[in-house]
């Protein structure tokens, strides 16, 4: 006698589908509902020691991270995972040196996808024919290259401020000392956009 999966406690290979779909549905919306909040979500960055692991499963050795495939699972889906949520777009990596050692580090930026705007920034260097995460850093607004600098930008809110006009930013940079990348300035600047 075939017993059912409800009599078995078992989940019917079609139903797994959509339970996770369900599962992904609700984080999304948790995701949406979280940072539709007027609290800036404070960024949050890891500096890598100087001898980080090789990224995982990042294919075979290159001579530039423009070989790289960022975009690509598995390298992806680890910058998505950590940064809780999002996208990476090889249209939103910039290859530049940062370091001064005239060879280009990549800045790799996960979007949200929607209104969150940029979520999280990584900065890879390469090392031994690998590409290395010597930086992550979490945030909530836009994340840009300028003059060597890694910039993220987040909205800080007044009490008057309309949801779609922060009074002033949080800006905080990131650049290359003492052999590794850490944060350098964290100040509020008046919003040019107001």
């Amino acid at each position: 006698m075939r017993r059912s999966a409800q009599q078995t406690g078992r989940i019917a290979p079609g139903m797994r589908t959509l339970a996770a779909t369900v599962v992904v549905s609700v984080t999304a919306l948790l995701l949406i509902t979280c940072n539709a909040s007027d609290e800036p979500v404070p960024a949050t960055a890891t500096a890598v020691p100087s001898t980080p692991a090789v990224t995982a499963d990042a294919g075979p050795p290159v001579d530039s991270l423009r070989e790289v495939d960022f975009e690509a699972l598995p390298v992806a889906a680890a910058l998505i995972n950590r940064a809780g949520g999002g996208e990476v777009h090889a249209e939103r990596v910039v290859f530049e040196d940062l370091t001064g050692d005239e060879r280009e580090e990549a800045v790799v930026v996960v979007e949200s996808g929607g209104t969150a705007g940029d979520l999280a920034v990584a900065i890879y260097r390469l090392q031994e024919s690998r590409p290395l995460l010597a930086l992550f850093a979490k945030t909530a607004g836009r994340v840009e290259v300028r003059l060597g600098l890694v910039v993220t930008s987040e909205g800080v809110f007044a009490a008057d401020d309309a949801r779609c006009c922060p009074s002033q930013l949080r800006e905080r940079s990131y650049g290359w000392r003492d052999g590794e990348f850490v944060l350098l300035y964290d100040q509020n600047v008046d919003n040019p956009q107001r």
